[in-house]
Protein backbone atom coordinates (compact mmCIF):
# COMPACT_ATOMS: atom_id res chain seq x y z
CA UNK A 1 0.00 0.00 0.00
CA UNK A 2 1.32 3.48 -0.78
CA UNK A 3 0.56 7.02 0.27
CA UNK A 4 -1.09 7.87 -3.00
CA UNK A 5 -3.57 5.03 -2.57
CA UNK A 6 -4.29 5.99 1.04
CA UNK A 7 -5.01 9.57 0.05
CA UNK A 8 -7.62 8.32 -2.37
CA UNK A 9 -9.77 6.97 0.48
CA UNK A 10 -13.12 8.66 0.77
CA UNK A 11 -13.90 10.52 3.98
CA UNK A 12 -17.27 12.29 3.96
CA UNK A 13 -18.40 14.52 6.86
CA UNK A 14 -21.91 15.88 7.25
CA UNK A 15 -22.45 18.38 10.05
CA UNK A 16 -25.93 17.73 11.51
CA UNK A 17 -26.77 20.17 14.29
CA UNK A 18 -24.07 19.66 16.91
CA UNK A 19 -23.22 16.07 15.86
CA UNK A 20 -20.71 14.96 13.26
CA UNK A 21 -21.69 12.21 10.83
CA UNK A 22 -18.70 10.24 9.56
CA UNK A 23 -18.56 7.91 6.52
CA UNK A 24 -15.27 6.16 5.76
CA UNK A 25 -14.44 3.89 2.82
CA UNK A 26 -11.49 1.47 3.12
CA UNK A 27 -10.20 -1.55 1.30
CA UNK A 28 -9.60 -4.98 2.82
CA UNK A 29 -6.64 -5.08 5.18
CA UNK A 30 -6.16 -1.31 5.36
CA UNK A 31 -5.73 0.18 8.83
CA UNK A 32 -7.18 3.45 10.00
CA UNK A 33 -7.55 5.19 13.32
CA UNK A 34 -9.96 7.81 14.59
CA UNK A 35 -8.49 9.72 17.53
CA UNK A 36 -8.48 13.02 19.36
CA UNK A 37 -8.93 14.88 22.62
CA UNK A 38 -12.08 15.16 24.73
CA UNK A 39 -12.94 18.50 26.35
CA UNK A 40 -15.56 19.51 28.87
CA UNK A 41 -16.05 23.17 28.28
CA UNK A 42 -12.48 24.37 27.69
CA UNK A 43 -10.89 21.83 30.05
CA UNK A 44 -9.36 18.55 28.96
CA UNK A 45 -11.57 15.75 30.30
CA UNK A 46 -10.18 13.42 33.00
CA UNK A 47 -9.42 9.78 32.35
CA UNK A 48 -12.32 7.35 32.29
CA UNK A 49 -14.74 9.18 30.00
CA UNK A 50 -16.62 6.65 27.84
CA UNK A 51 -16.86 7.36 24.10
CA UNK A 52 -19.06 5.54 21.60
CA UNK A 53 -18.94 5.60 17.81
CA UNK A 54 -22.34 4.33 16.74
CA UNK A 55 -22.61 3.21 13.12
CA UNK A 56 -25.76 3.39 11.06
CA UNK A 57 -25.67 -0.36 10.42
CA UNK A 58 -26.19 -1.05 14.13
CA UNK A 59 -22.58 -1.75 15.07
CA UNK A 60 -21.07 0.17 17.95
CA UNK A 61 -17.57 0.72 19.24
CA UNK A 62 -17.02 1.78 22.85
CA UNK A 63 -13.74 2.91 24.38
CA UNK A 64 -12.64 4.66 27.58
CA UNK A 65 -10.60 7.83 27.26
CA UNK A 66 -7.13 7.99 28.77
CA UNK A 67 -6.46 11.38 30.41
CA UNK A 68 -8.83 13.09 28.03
CA UNK A 69 -7.66 11.34 24.84
CA UNK A 70 -9.29 8.57 22.83
CA UNK A 71 -8.29 6.29 19.98
CA UNK A 72 -10.42 3.88 17.92
CA UNK A 73 -8.60 1.49 15.57
CA UNK A 74 -10.18 -0.31 12.60
CA UNK A 75 -9.07 -2.61 9.83
CA UNK A 76 -11.00 -2.53 6.55
CA UNK A 77 -13.39 -3.67 5.35
CA UNK A 78 -14.96 -4.09 8.81
CA UNK A 79 -16.90 -0.83 8.44
CA UNK A 80 -16.48 -0.31 4.70
CA UNK A 81 -18.70 2.52 3.46
CA UNK A 82 -20.33 2.81 6.90
CA UNK A 83 -21.34 6.03 8.63
CA UNK A 84 -21.66 6.84 12.29
CA UNK A 85 -22.03 9.40 15.06
CA UNK A 86 -19.95 10.21 18.13
CA UNK A 87 -21.48 10.04 21.60
CA UNK A 88 -19.83 10.75 24.96
CA UNK A 89 -21.12 9.45 28.31
CA UNK A 90 -21.03 12.32 30.78
CA UNK A 91 -23.10 13.49 33.74
CA UNK A 92 -25.02 10.21 33.75
CA UNK A 93 -26.27 10.36 30.14
CA UNK A 94 -24.99 9.89 26.60
CA UNK A 95 -24.37 13.30 25.05
CA UNK A 96 -23.61 14.35 21.49
CA UNK A 97 -20.34 16.31 21.34
CA UNK A 98 -19.34 19.16 19.07
CA UNK A 99 -16.55 17.99 16.79
CA UNK A 100 -13.47 19.83 15.60
CA UNK A 101 -11.63 18.06 12.77
CA UNK A 102 -7.87 18.62 12.75
CA UNK A 103 -5.27 17.61 10.18
CA UNK A 104 -5.21 13.96 9.09
CA UNK A 105 -1.96 12.07 9.39
CA UNK A 106 -0.99 9.53 6.71
CA UNK A 107 1.74 6.90 6.83
CA UNK A 108 2.55 4.16 4.31
CA UNK A 109 0.56 1.65 6.37
CA UNK A 110 -2.12 3.63 8.19
CA UNK A 111 -4.17 6.80 8.13
CA UNK A 112 -5.18 8.78 11.23
CA UNK A 113 -8.35 10.88 11.30
CA UNK A 114 -8.15 13.42 14.11
CA UNK A 115 -11.33 14.71 15.73
CA UNK A 116 -11.41 16.61 19.00
CA UNK A 117 -14.71 16.24 20.87
CA UNK A 118 -16.23 19.07 22.90
CA UNK A 119 -18.98 18.86 25.51
CA UNK A 120 -20.55 22.08 26.70
CA UNK A 121 -19.99 22.88 30.37
CA UNK A 122 -22.89 21.80 32.54
CA UNK A 123 -23.97 23.22 35.92
CA UNK A 124 -22.34 21.45 38.86
CA UNK A 125 -24.50 19.14 40.93
CA UNK A 126 -23.76 18.69 44.63
CA UNK A 127 -22.67 15.27 45.89
CA UNK A 128 -25.20 12.65 46.83
CA UNK A 129 -26.37 12.87 50.44
CA UNK A 130 -24.40 10.26 52.45
CA UNK A 131 -26.68 7.29 53.09
CA UNK A 132 -26.89 3.58 54.01
CA UNK A 133 -24.88 3.87 57.20
CA UNK A 134 -23.19 0.84 58.71
CA UNK A 135 -24.07 0.23 61.46
CA UNK A 136 -27.67 1.23 60.70
CA UNK A 137 -29.21 4.13 62.60
CA UNK A 138 -30.34 3.25 66.16
CA UNK A 139 -28.51 -0.11 66.14
CA UNK A 140 -27.98 -1.86 69.47
CA UNK A 141 -25.29 -4.29 70.70
CA UNK A 142 -22.79 -3.04 68.12
CA UNK A 143 -19.25 -4.41 68.33
CA UNK A 144 -16.74 -2.05 69.94
CA UNK A 145 -14.33 -2.84 67.06
CA UNK A 146 -16.62 -1.98 64.13
CA UNK A 147 -15.58 0.30 61.26
CA UNK A 148 -18.20 2.85 60.22
CA UNK A 149 -19.11 3.11 56.53
CA UNK A 150 -21.61 4.76 54.21
CA UNK A 151 -22.48 5.25 50.54
CA UNK A 152 -21.60 8.57 48.92
CA UNK A 153 -20.68 9.62 45.40
CA UNK A 154 -21.69 12.40 43.04
CA UNK A 155 -24.10 12.59 40.07
CA UNK A 156 -21.32 14.32 38.11
CA UNK A 157 -19.09 11.36 37.37
CA UNK A 158 -16.03 13.52 36.76
CA UNK A 159 -16.24 15.16 40.19
CA UNK A 160 -13.93 14.19 43.03
CA UNK A 161 -15.77 13.68 46.33
CA UNK A 162 -14.27 13.90 49.81
CA UNK A 163 -15.87 13.49 53.22
CA UNK A 164 -15.80 15.11 56.65
CA UNK A 165 -16.46 12.68 59.51
CA UNK A 166 -18.09 13.85 62.75
CA UNK A 167 -18.08 11.33 65.61
CA UNK A 168 -18.50 11.31 69.39
CA UNK A 169 -20.63 10.41 72.40
CA UNK A 170 -22.84 13.53 72.33
CA UNK A 171 -25.38 15.04 69.96
CA UNK A 172 -23.70 17.30 67.37
CA UNK A 173 -20.43 15.33 67.58
CA UNK A 174 -17.08 17.00 66.80
CA UNK A 175 -15.19 16.84 63.51
CA UNK A 176 -12.74 13.93 63.58
CA UNK A 177 -11.51 13.69 59.97
CA UNK A 178 -11.51 16.36 57.25
CA UNK A 179 -11.40 15.83 53.49
CA UNK A 180 -10.91 12.04 53.39
CA UNK A 181 -11.53 10.24 50.12
CA UNK A 182 -12.78 6.88 51.42
CA UNK A 183 -16.29 5.99 52.58
CA UNK A 184 -15.31 4.30 55.85
CA UNK A 185 -13.94 5.44 59.19
CA UNK A 186 -12.17 3.53 61.94
CA UNK A 187 -13.02 5.05 65.35
CA UNK A 188 -10.58 2.72 67.16
CA UNK A 189 -11.82 0.60 70.05
CA UNK A 190 -14.95 2.09 71.60
CA UNK A 191 -16.36 1.75 75.12
CA UNK A 192 -18.88 -0.91 76.06
CA UNK A 193 -22.55 -0.08 76.51
CA UNK A 194 -22.11 3.45 75.13
CA UNK A 195 -24.19 5.44 72.62
CA UNK A 196 -22.22 7.10 69.81
CA UNK A 197 -23.38 9.77 67.36
CA UNK A 198 -21.97 10.42 63.89
CA UNK A 199 -22.65 12.11 60.57
CA UNK A 200 -20.92 12.69 57.24
CA UNK A 201 -20.64 15.79 55.03
CA UNK A 202 -19.71 15.17 51.38
CA UNK A 203 -17.83 17.79 49.33
CA UNK A 204 -17.05 17.92 45.61
CA UNK A 205 -14.18 19.72 43.91
CA UNK A 206 -16.49 22.68 43.14
CA UNK A 207 -17.00 23.18 46.90
CA UNK A 208 -20.61 22.00 46.78
CA UNK A 209 -21.62 19.90 49.78
CA UNK A 210 -24.32 17.53 51.03
CA UNK A 211 -24.77 16.88 54.75
CA UNK A 212 -26.01 13.48 55.85
CA UNK A 213 -28.35 12.91 58.81
CA UNK A 214 -27.04 12.35 62.30
CA UNK A 215 -26.91 8.63 63.05
CA UNK A 216 -26.40 6.86 66.38
CA UNK A 217 -25.78 3.37 67.70
CA UNK A 218 -25.13 1.73 71.06
CA UNK A 219 -22.27 -0.65 71.66
CA UNK A 220 -22.53 -4.09 73.22
CA UNK A 221 -22.28 -4.69 76.95
CA UNK A 222 -18.99 -5.99 78.22
CA UNK A 223 -18.81 -9.79 78.25
CA UNK A 224 -20.00 -11.13 81.61
CA UNK A 225 -18.43 -14.10 83.36
CA UNK A 226 -20.01 -15.96 86.30
CA UNK A 227 -18.62 -15.65 89.82
CA UNK A 228 -16.38 -18.44 91.09
CA UNK A 229 -16.85 -19.65 94.68
CA UNK A 230 -14.02 -21.51 96.39
CA UNK A 231 -14.50 -24.08 99.15
CA UNK A 232 -15.48 -22.70 102.53
CA UNK A 233 -13.69 -24.61 105.32
CA UNK A 234 -15.75 -26.97 107.49
CA UNK A 235 -16.41 -25.99 111.10
CA UNK A 236 -16.58 -28.34 114.10
CA UNK A 237 -17.69 -27.06 117.50
CA UNK A 238 -18.27 -28.59 120.93
CA UNK A 239 -21.45 -28.25 122.98
CA UNK A 240 -21.97 -24.73 124.17
CA UNK A 241 -19.67 -23.23 121.53
CA UNK A 242 -20.65 -21.00 118.57
CA UNK A 243 -19.83 -21.16 114.88
CA UNK A 244 -17.42 -18.62 113.45
CA UNK A 245 -18.94 -15.99 111.16
CA UNK A 246 -17.99 -16.34 107.48
CA UNK A 247 -16.90 -13.34 105.41
CA UNK A 248 -18.26 -14.54 102.07
CA UNK A 249 -16.21 -11.96 100.07
CA UNK A 250 -13.16 -14.04 100.94
CA UNK A 251 -14.49 -17.00 98.96
CA UNK A 252 -15.67 -15.49 95.68
CA UNK A 253 -13.96 -14.01 92.64
CA UNK A 254 -15.71 -12.30 89.73
CA UNK A 255 -13.85 -10.47 86.93
CA UNK A 256 -17.05 -8.83 85.72
CA UNK A 257 -18.58 -7.56 88.97
CA UNK A 258 -17.49 -6.11 92.29
CA UNK A 259 -18.22 -7.78 95.63
CA UNK A 260 -21.23 -5.70 96.62
CA UNK A 261 -22.94 -6.61 93.32
CA UNK A 262 -22.94 -10.28 94.30
CA UNK A 263 -26.09 -11.68 95.90
CA UNK A 264 -25.58 -14.57 98.32
CA UNK A 265 -28.12 -17.28 99.08
CA UNK A 266 -27.87 -20.61 100.94
CA UNK A 267 -29.61 -23.97 101.16
CA UNK A 268 -29.21 -27.38 102.84
CA UNK A 269 -29.75 -26.47 106.49
CA UNK A 270 -32.57 -28.06 108.46
CA UNK A 271 -32.03 -27.22 112.16
CA UNK A 272 -29.24 -24.70 112.00
CA UNK A 273 -30.16 -21.05 111.49
CA UNK A 274 -28.36 -18.99 108.85
CA UNK A 275 -28.42 -15.23 108.26
CA UNK A 276 -26.42 -13.15 105.76
CA UNK A 277 -25.88 -9.44 106.42
CA UNK A 278 -23.48 -7.38 104.30
CA UNK A 279 -22.15 -10.61 102.79
CA UNK A 280 -21.23 -12.03 106.18
CA UNK A 281 -22.88 -15.36 107.08
CA UNK A 282 -23.77 -16.14 110.69
CA UNK A 283 -24.75 -19.71 111.67
CA UNK A 284 -26.44 -20.49 115.00
CA UNK A 285 -27.65 -23.76 116.55
CA UNK A 286 -31.16 -24.07 117.99
CA UNK A 287 -29.88 -24.58 121.57
CA UNK A 288 -26.69 -25.20 123.48
CA UNK A 289 -27.37 -28.93 123.72
CA UNK A 290 -27.84 -29.40 119.99
CA UNK A 291 -25.79 -32.13 118.34
CA UNK A 292 -25.65 -33.15 114.73
CA UNK A 293 -24.10 -32.33 111.38
CA UNK A 294 -25.44 -30.36 108.43
CA UNK A 295 -24.01 -29.39 105.01
CA UNK A 296 -24.87 -25.82 104.05
CA UNK A 297 -24.24 -24.62 100.48
CA UNK A 298 -23.67 -20.95 99.74
CA UNK A 299 -24.40 -19.66 96.23
CA UNK A 300 -23.07 -16.40 94.69
CA UNK A 301 -25.19 -14.83 91.91
CA UNK A 302 -24.20 -11.83 89.75
CA UNK A 303 -26.59 -9.12 88.46
CA UNK A 304 -27.12 -11.02 85.18
CA UNK A 305 -28.18 -14.17 87.00
CA UNK A 306 -24.96 -16.12 86.51
CA UNK A 307 -24.02 -18.06 89.64
CA UNK A 308 -21.69 -20.56 91.25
Amino acid sequence: MNIKKLMSMLVTLFLLGTSMFIAISTSAGELYTIRGDVYIGNELAPAGIEIKLSFTDGNETNIISDTGQYQIDFEGPLHEYKGGYFFVYYDGVWQTPINNKTTDEITPTQIFYNYDLYLLSVPNNPPYTPRNSIPPHNSMNVSININLSWIGGDPDQVDTVTYDVYFGTNNSPPLMVHNQSGTSYNPDIMSHNTTYYWRIIAWDNSNASASGPEWNFTTEKESNYPPVVTDIPDQYISNGSNFTSINLDDYVSDISNIDDEIIWTYFGNTELNVSIVDRVATITHPNENWTGAEIITFRATDPDGLFD
